[in-house]
């Protein structure tokens, strides 16, 4: 496993996986790379270094896991980070599929696979739009149904197409979760002490109906008499919600548990108060 520094030379490592090009982009690095380091490249482009390297680190390397300290510059750039990739999916990838696969379909012969193809796609961007934007399963089925069940007349050059693009956006999505929940699970509190959770099943963290209520008004940024009075409870009972909180997810900040809430997807970005 090779692990991005602060030295690393990012143009050797963007010739060797190519796909990190766009999310370089979607972390503000949109020019020529030449042969500048990290350091120097963030530098240039007042990128936030120690999160790139994060970022890159956990989008090419699995079995990555590092310490994550969150402050108030790390926390803006990893929501920053996944705003961008969302409206990348929206107006990039997913629009350079159905452009794709429109003009393969048409034409193609018809068929129960180009039908399902079809219904699968629509039903796609449906539920991403809808906001089930961590969910690449459909495009993966579409994809094997082009390889296993494709029978008839199509364009071979508009298939090629097709089958890359779907498997660049499947690849992009996967290493997007992956990173999602390695930062929900290693998000550390300021005194530097791990904790590492199980990933995020129904309720975030194991958090009671109450305690997501209260963690996702945190997020908002409301203050305690304000979280009080939304929900109709004492006081002391927001105290003691908050605690709970902070002992089930280890995390104590309220810049840490803003962007837990965030790529929850308990909150919007339009939805936090800065």
């Amino acid at each position: 496993m090779n692990i991005i520094t602060s030295s690393t030379i990012l143009s050797w490592v963007a010739e060797e996986n190519p796909s990190i090009i766009p999310v370089l982009a979607r972390l503000g690095i949109t020019e020529g790379l030449g042969e500048m380091s990290v350091r120097e490249l963030c530098q240039k482009s007042t990128t936030n270094e120690e999160s790139l390297i994060l970022i890159i680190n956990l989008y090419l390397n699995r079995d990555y896991s590092p310490y994550i300290a969150l402050g108030r510059s790390e926390f803006d750039f990893i929501k920053t980070y996944f705003d961008s990739t969302l409206m990348f999916y929206r107006r990039v990838q997913i629009p350079n599929i159905e452009t794709h696969l429109n003009a393969f379909i048409s034409k193609s012969e018809e068929s129960s696979a180009i039908k399902m193809i079809e219904e699968l796609f629509v039903k796609f961007k449906e539920m991403f739009l809808a906001g089930n934007r961590y969910e690449s399963e459909l495009l993966s089925d579409i994809k094997n149904i082009m390889i296993r069940h494709l029978t008839g007349r199509f364009n071979t050059n508009l298939y090629y197409a097709v089958i890359y693009s779907l498997h660049s956006m499947i690849s992009d999505m996967d290493a997007h979760e992956r990173i999602r929940k390695l930062l929900l699970e290693n998000l550390v509190d300021s005194s530097g002490k791990r904790e590492i959770r199980e990933t995020i099943k129904k309720s975030p963290g194991g958090l009671s109906s109450r305690e997501t209520d209260v963690l996702r008004l945190i997020a908002k940024g409301m203050l305690n008499k304000e979280i009080a009075s939304e929900l109709s409870i004492s006081f002391n009972t927001v105290l003691s919600h908050r605690k709970n909180i902070v002992s089930k997810l280890g995390i104590k900040s309220v810049s840490g548990l803003t962007l837990y809430a965030y790529i929850s997807g308990l909150v919007s970005s339009e939805e936090i108060q800065h």
